[in-house]
């Protein structure tokens, strides 16, 4: 029976994850098509709830730079969180 890992290192996840970047990020794509539906209606009620509550309008008033950016980085959190995903799904970690 093998040991159920309580951490996970910097250097354990750098080498779980190496690999998987491009594979997640198709399975993004792929998730994005899939479930829209679901996923506009989760962005509408984030954006208009949990969004307003927390940043009020502030998003109206970046620059488009700023949002394209933002937009990378939660797309890179996104692709992340799929890699993980997939590692458990293939068994590799429990």
């Amino acid at each position: 029976m093998t040991a159920r890992i309580e951490k996970y290192t910097p250097q354990d996840q750098e080498d779980l994850l190496r690999t998987k970047w491009i594979a997640a990020s198709n399975r993004l794509s792929a998730l994005l098509v899939n479930k829209r539906d679901e996923i506009i209606k989760l962005a509408h009620y984030r954006g208009m709830n949990l969004g307003i509550q927390e940043y009020g309008d502030k998003a109206f008033f970046k620059t488009r730079e700023q949002l394209s950016y933002e937009t990378m980085c939660e797309l890179a959190d996104a692709i992340f969180y799929q890699a993980i995903y997939d590692i458990k799904e293939r068994q590799i970690i429990p």
